[in-house]
């Protein structure tokens, strides 16, 4: 994001690539880099790891990538060891823009917040309990009201904690694997499970689009959702209602997006680079296919 990709590695670094894939690193933790998460409103990087061998990743760092210290790295705001009663791995992160709160999902299906502000004084707590079945994605909607929320989801169900009257609730109880959960751009949740693709409000369930098949990651990006499968890796125009693109990629182990393309990442290390055609090429490649209120429906929306 924000014109950088930002890769944590096994060794502790932290690697910052522009544009033209020139790499300027940074040790972030002695032993290795666990999770990131960067904000949108601002050029901050939170990220989660360790610097001792054979520990748990149980350090949360803040860094400001606008600022470097005197080593020329950039700036660590603040440095949080985690609650020494949380001894298995974290799953997920999910970071509030004003830094006012911070979740970790964990593989037993616990939830720890870190909050009241996780920069000036934070402080920490279970706000769901160990129940075995891993916390599988989290995402913040932040709107105000009501919709201040935390969306949790395991492998075997949807919940939302409403952090402003520590409310918790269930909202579906089926849940989905690893990376088939995430938040789209108008704040809520999606859920990708194999007969279909699910979006959440904190009220529940809304509607759904039915898109059968396996689904190993799901991904968004402007406005179109990424869905990765056991062989093939689709791009829905959710819109227009469109299939815009299919190709075929193993063994992908990511999917992330930046200067207006999509990039993944395989496990081989190779990473493919998706490029947006423009409105006429899209409405050419349509036209073939004789899809033409789809292209209709596409020039309107431009």
């Amino acid at each position: 994001g924000r014109g950088t990709l930002i890769i944590g590695d096994a060794g502790g670094l932290i690697n910052l690539v522009d544009r033209s894939f020139k790499v300027k690193a940074f040790q972030a933790y002695d032993k290795s880099v666990s999770k990131i998460f960067q904000l949108k409103s601002q050029n901050i990087l939170v990220s989660l790891g360790a610097d001792e061998e054979d520990t748990f990743p149980n350090i949360i760092r803040v860094w400001n990538l606008d600022k470097e210290d005197k080593s020329g790295a950039p700036l660590c705001l603040k440095s949080i060891q985690l609650n020494s009663k949380i001894t298995v791995h974290v799953s997920c992160m999910a970071v509030r823009e004003d830094l006012s709160e911070l979740a970790l999902g964990l593989v037993n299906g616990g939830v720890l917040l870190v909050h009241n502000n996780i920069i000036r004084n934070p402080k920490q707590k279970i706000i769901r309990k160990a129940d075995q079945m891993p916390v599988t994605g989290l995402g913040w909607r932040e709107k105000g009201g009501r919709d201040n929320s935390l969306f949790i989801v395991t492998s075997d169900s949807v919940n939302v904690f409403h952090s402003s009257s520590g409310v918790f609730e269930i909202l579906d109880y089926f849940g989905c694997d690893f990376g088939c959960a995430l938040m789209s751009e108008e704040g809520d949740l999606v859920v990708g499970r194999e007969e279909a693709i699910y979006f959440y409000s904190p009220d529940g369930r809304g509607p759904c689009v039915a898109l059968q098949g396996e689904k190993k990651i799901i991904s968004w990006f402007r406005g179109n959702l990424i869905v990765v499968g056991t062989t093939n890796t689709d791009i829905y125009d959710m819109k227009n209602k469109f299939n815009a693109y299919s190709g075929v990629f193993q063994n992908v182990q990511s999917v992330f997006s930046e200067w207006g393309s999509v990039f993944i990442l395989t496990h081989e290390g190779k990473c493919y680079q998706l490029d947006e055609k423009d409105t006429q090429s899209k409405l050419d490649t349509l036209f073939k296919k004789k899809l033409y209120s789809v292209a209709i429906t596409l020039a309107q929306s431009q």
